[in-house]
Protein backbone atom coordinates (compact mmCIF):
# COMPACT_ATOMS: atom_id res chain seq x y z
CA UNK A 1 0.00 0.00 0.00
CA UNK A 2 1.45 3.47 -1.01
CA UNK A 3 1.70 5.92 1.78
CA UNK A 4 -0.74 8.52 2.11
CA UNK A 5 0.92 12.19 0.80
CA UNK A 6 0.34 15.57 2.47
CA UNK A 7 0.14 18.63 0.65
CA UNK A 8 3.05 20.77 2.85
CA UNK A 9 0.81 24.30 3.56
CA UNK A 10 2.72 27.40 4.64
CA UNK A 11 2.12 29.28 7.94
CA UNK A 12 -0.21 31.69 6.54
CA UNK A 13 -2.44 28.87 4.19
CA UNK A 14 -2.63 27.38 7.95
CA UNK A 15 -4.14 30.33 9.30
CA UNK A 16 -5.96 31.35 6.95
CA UNK A 17 -7.79 27.42 7.11
CA UNK A 18 -7.87 27.97 10.63
CA UNK A 19 -9.89 31.91 10.41
CA UNK A 20 -12.07 30.17 7.77
CA UNK A 21 -13.28 27.00 10.45
CA UNK A 22 -13.32 29.56 13.26
CA UNK A 23 -15.70 32.33 11.34
CA UNK A 24 -17.57 29.14 9.94
CA UNK A 25 -18.23 27.56 13.24
CA UNK A 26 -19.42 31.33 14.55
CA UNK A 27 -16.96 32.08 16.93
CA UNK A 28 -15.21 35.06 17.46
CA UNK A 29 -11.26 35.37 18.09
CA UNK A 30 -11.75 36.41 21.99
CA UNK A 31 -13.70 33.32 22.48
CA UNK A 32 -11.67 30.94 20.91
CA UNK A 33 -8.74 32.62 22.68
CA UNK A 34 -10.25 32.40 25.63
CA UNK A 35 -11.10 28.64 25.32
CA UNK A 36 -7.65 27.60 24.29
CA UNK A 37 -5.85 29.08 26.92
CA UNK A 38 -4.64 31.96 25.93
CA UNK A 39 -3.56 35.49 26.94
CA UNK A 40 -5.20 37.52 24.54
CA UNK A 41 -7.21 37.28 21.35
CA UNK A 42 -4.49 38.91 19.72
CA UNK A 43 -2.80 35.12 19.40
CA UNK A 44 -5.14 34.29 17.61
CA UNK A 45 -4.79 37.02 15.03
CA UNK A 46 -1.14 36.47 15.13
CA UNK A 47 -1.73 32.23 14.65
CA UNK A 48 -4.77 33.02 11.27
CA UNK A 49 -2.46 36.04 9.98
CA UNK A 50 0.64 33.86 9.77
CA UNK A 51 2.87 35.25 12.37
CA UNK A 52 3.02 33.12 15.02
CA UNK A 53 2.67 28.96 14.80
CA UNK A 54 0.51 26.99 16.80
CA UNK A 55 1.21 24.43 18.79
CA UNK A 56 -0.23 20.87 17.34
CA UNK A 57 -2.37 20.15 20.55
CA UNK A 58 -3.71 23.68 20.30
CA UNK A 59 -4.38 23.33 17.06
CA UNK A 60 -6.30 19.85 17.67
CA UNK A 61 -8.33 21.72 20.11
CA UNK A 62 -8.82 24.41 17.85
CA UNK A 63 -10.47 21.91 15.27
CA UNK A 64 -12.44 20.11 17.66
CA UNK A 65 -13.51 24.00 18.83
CA UNK A 66 -14.94 24.30 14.85
CA UNK A 67 -16.09 20.74 14.65
CA UNK A 68 -14.20 19.90 12.12
CA UNK A 69 -12.29 16.24 11.93
CA UNK A 70 -8.43 16.46 11.94
CA UNK A 71 -8.93 14.06 9.21
CA UNK A 72 -10.77 16.14 6.99
CA UNK A 73 -8.93 19.37 7.95
CA UNK A 74 -7.22 21.12 5.11
CA UNK A 75 -9.30 19.74 2.09
CA UNK A 76 -11.23 22.19 1.16
CA UNK A 77 -10.16 24.61 -2.17
CA UNK A 78 -7.82 26.92 -0.59
CA UNK A 79 -9.38 29.51 -2.77
CA UNK A 80 -12.47 29.08 -1.56
CA UNK A 81 -11.17 29.14 2.05
CA UNK A 82 -9.23 32.98 1.11
CA UNK A 83 -12.13 34.10 -1.37
CA UNK A 84 -10.78 37.68 -3.20
CA UNK A 85 -14.42 38.31 -2.44
CA UNK A 86 -13.58 38.72 1.19
CA UNK A 87 -13.34 42.49 2.16
CA UNK A 88 -9.72 44.18 1.85
CA UNK A 89 -8.45 47.24 2.94
CA UNK A 90 -7.21 49.69 0.67
CA UNK A 91 -4.20 49.70 1.93
CA UNK A 92 -3.31 46.29 2.25
CA UNK A 93 -0.76 43.80 0.46
CA UNK A 94 -3.62 41.95 -0.67
CA UNK A 95 -5.56 44.61 -1.85
CA UNK A 96 -3.00 45.97 -3.36
CA UNK A 97 -2.36 42.56 -5.23
CA UNK A 98 -5.89 41.64 -6.39
CA UNK A 99 -5.96 45.69 -8.26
Amino acid sequence: MEPKRYNILSQRELGRYLRYYRKRAGFTAKQMAQQLGYASYQSIFNIEGGKSTIAPQKMYDYLAMCGIDPDEAFTEPFSEVDSPDRHKKPGSMLFQELT
